[in-house]
């Protein structure tokens, strides 16, 4: 089988978070990001993106899990992109959200698989321990806090990774009321 080069570095200066995506064994890499990667046309053609979701995010969520799926290996090449987006804060929390939404969608239309991804595999872990309704309470409480610290000269990836999961309990709160 063909296979696929990729890898991705992520820079926010608005909220300085710097993620750097490194995987050299699929198996042990739960997300790969589509920002730099080569794939051949015919693994291409039978693997397209998901257009049906019209929100930013998740869409190579769904695009490598098929590619997964259809048995292709993955490797890693150590040639890391910047992507320097110039959004503000407020823009990437809205980012965020909609691909929070994006996810939690892919999820309950069974296209994806909440223990594979960070922030569905801890929520269900929080609503095992029924820790869910008191998440949505501070988060409620706390949210224009943290937007506060994300447009601060010192934002937290902690609270950024906060945010995250009680947007998700939120979100699953709402749709499941």
């Amino acid at each position: 089988m063909p296979s696929l080069v990729g890898s991705e570095m992520c820079i926010r200066d608005s909220i300085k978070i710097t993620s750097y995506i490194m995987f050299q064994n699929i198996k042990n890499q739960s997300v790969i990001c589509s920002s730099n990667f080569l794939i051949t046309k015919p693994v291409f053609q039978k693997n397209k993106f998901d257009e049906s979701l019209k929100k930013y995010g998740c869409e190579d969520v769904v695009f490598f899990d098929s590619i997964i799926t259809r048995g292709h290996s993955i490797d890693y090449l150590d040639n890391p992109v910047i992507h320097d987006a110039k959004d503000d804060a407020n823009t990437f929390i809205r980012k965020t959200e909609e691909a929070i939404e994006n996810l939690i969608t892919l999820i309950d239309e069974e296209k994806i698989i909440a223990k594979r991804y960070g922030v569905s595999k801890l929520y269900n872990q929080c609503k095992k321990l029924r820790l869910q309704n008191a998440i949505v309470l501070l988060f409620k409480l706390c949210r224009k806090g943290l937007i506060k610290n994300f447009n601060s000269s010192n934002p937290s990836i902690r609270l950024y990774d906060f945010y995250r999961l009680g947007y998700y309990a939120l979100q699953k709160e709402t749709n499941d009321a």
